[in-house]
């Protein structure tokens, strides 16, 4: 990596420090909606108005804000803490944050995150996934 390209890196962190978490989200998810993401689309027909909806693994928060438009009662669970706090504080009360992995099995496990930019959505707590390496 070059000076200048450290230089561009600390730039980007320190503008994104002056955008509120809640506008990085919207503006996250209204780009996913227009690229047509097809399961986005789906989220009006398949969420129940007054019901809850769950977001499990919900990582940038996308499809958590768009289940809220749907519905009143949003639990999104993120198991990657620095994910699971920004969102805590882009959707404050609106949608309930868990900073917990869900599996089929009760105990602890180690979340592995890749280390590559704008791969820590593909972290895992199964020993057996590789990571995609």
């Amino acid at each position: 990596m070059t000076a200048a390209d450290t230089l561009i890196r600390r730039v980007d962190r320190s503008m994104k420090a002056l955008i509120p978490p809640s506008l990085r989200v919207a503006k996250r998810a209204l780009g996913a909606w227009q690229q047509c993401e097809p399961e986005l689309h789906l989220l009006p027909r398949l969420v129940v108005p007054g019901a809850a909806a769950l977001d499990v693994g919900a990582n940038g928060g996308v499809y958590a804000w768009h289940m809220a438009r749907f519905t009143g009662t949003v639990v999104a669970f993120e198991p990657n803490p620095a994910h699971a706090a920004f969102l805590a504080r882009a959707f404050g009360p609106r949608v309930r944050v868990e900073a917990v992995a869900l599996s089929d099995r009760d105990g602890e496990a180690v979340l592995r995150v890749p280390l590559a930019r704008f791969e820590d959505g593909r972290a895992t707590i199964e020993a057996g996934n590789d990571l995609g390496q």
